[in-house]
């Protein structure tokens, strides 16, 4: 790999979609909006030339989980979860990014059963199915 982009962070935020999306103080324009910025880095992760790698590790759960389902491939931590959590907080199962780039990982069957449930998807699984390339230790990654 002579040239790329690498995703690693130690923790992603957990639970802002949960206080955004469900705090009505905020107008629904400003929600509606603030979902097209999140895809919108989406977008651009996809129309880059260069290989994007997500080295994943702990929660990866609504926009985590979405940046890593965006990237090219994902390598994962023994303690990795992924977490489509919409769903868990009576959204709808389609999380940011989730509902297009799920399916085309791991199939509609699988996708669609993730979807609908919000369970979360261990390393093991995630290899399994196709979700991740490998597992590896975390000091590793």
């Amino acid at each position: 790999l002579q040239e790329g982009l690498i995703l690693n962070t130690k923790k992603i935020p957990e639970g802002y979609e949960k206080y955004y999306f469900l705090n009505t103080a905020e107008p629904i324009k400003k929600k509606i909006y603030h979902q097209w910025r999140i895809s919108s880095i989406y977008v651009k992760m996809r129309k880059i030339t260069q290989p994007i790698i997500a080295l994943v590790h702990g929660a990866a759960a609504g926009g985590g989980f979405g940046f890593a389902m965006a990237a090219d491939f994902r390598i994962v931590a023994p303690d990795v979860k992924f977490i489509n959590a919409s769903i868990n907080i009576g959204l709808t199962g389609a999380d940011v990014g989730g509902s297009y780039f799920l399916p085309r990982l791991i199939g509609l069957s699988r996708a669609s059963e993730i979807m609908y449930t919000g369970r979360s998807v261990g390393a093991e699984e995630s290899v399994k199915i196709g979700l991740a390339l490998r597992s590896v230790e975390a000091i590793d990654l």
